[in-house]
């Protein structure tokens, strides 16, 4: 076998190991080898074996200018991966597998490759404001499928599903909605194959909000108990939903769900942060 056709002949899973062995700036100069190598780099399933941590970063919101740094132990000015200057300037409501979920301020949204620039552009739910209401929405990809979905929810449209294909249209969800009037966050979080919204009806005790972005039905479960309940917010820690409880006076914790396919979920204390103030006088 002549030595240019070794990595043609390669099983897929064989070079996606060996590449994945790269670091990620030697990647970024493998996608411009040839069409095939740049098809299976920018794969999902290349995408989702990827262990190496990636954070997107911008300096402000509504910003066009975005770096994509590679998350160390110890944070180097040589972290920095790519970079690159979005047409539009936009605000970040979401990612998975490597793609983000981006909107600017006349409600155009976008999904974007940090890595290869491209982009698909698409417009928000039309008359989806009501009263002044944000919008909230969520990125994520169903767990069988695999389809990638945006989400929207408004108080006068409720929730609406927007599929990531050729020829899609925003569309209503029909399953049950469960009953609340606060979002606590205008971004949902992605786990699992679900959404999660922290929500509450009537200023009661909060709770999650879940979308199964395969079955687009509902579910929900409570929050950890005794906190303090100053600032409350769920977020994505890896593979799992976090539920971070700021107490005031400079402590804050994070509860981790782990089991999470449970039908009782249970919460987890993961971390206690003790903020030091510098005190004068």
């Amino acid at each position: 076998m002549r030595q240019e056709d070794l990595f043609r002949y390669l099983p897929p899973e064989i070079f996606i190991d060996i590449i994945l062995r790269l670091s990620p700036e030697i990647i970024l100069t493998c996608k411009c080898v040839c069409k095939a190598w740049l098809d299976l780099i920018e794969s999902d399933v290349f995408h989702k074996s990827h262990p190496s941590a990636l954070v997107v970063s911008m300096p402000v919101e509504d910003s066009n200018w975005f770096s994509v740094v590679k998350l160390e132990d110890e944070h180097k000015q040589d972290d920095l991966i790519a970079e690159f200057n979005f047409p539009q300037a936009s605000t970040i409501l979401g990612s998975v597998n490597g793609l983000l979920l981006l909107k600017n301020d006349a409600r155009d949204l976008y999904v974007c490759n940090p890595f290869t620039y491209e982009f698909v552009e698409f417009h928000g739910p039309r008359n989806s404001t009501y009263a002044g209401w944000k919008e909230s929405y969520g990125f994520g990809a169903s767990k069988m499928s695999g389809q990638y979905k945006v989400v929207c929810h408004d108080y006068a449209y409720k929730f609406r599903v927007y599929t990531l294909e050729a020829g899609s249209l925003w569309r209503g969800v029909e399953a049950s909605i469960p009953l609340f009037d606060l979002i606590y966050s205008s971004v949902g979080s992605f786990v699992n194959g679900n959404l999660h919204w922290l929500v509450s009806y009537r200023r009661g005790m909060p709770y999650v909000c879940c979308f199964d972005l395969e079955t687009e039905c509902f579910s929900t479960f409570s929050v950890p108990p005794n906190r303090k309940r100053i600032k409350e917010k769920l977020c994505t820690l890896g593979d799992y939903l976090c539920f971070y409880d700021d107490e005031g006076c400079c402590n804050a914790t994070i509860w981790l769900l782990k089991e999470y396919e449970q039908a009782d979920k249970c919460w987890i204390q993961a971390l206690f942060i003790l903020l030091q103030q510098e005190w004068k006088g």
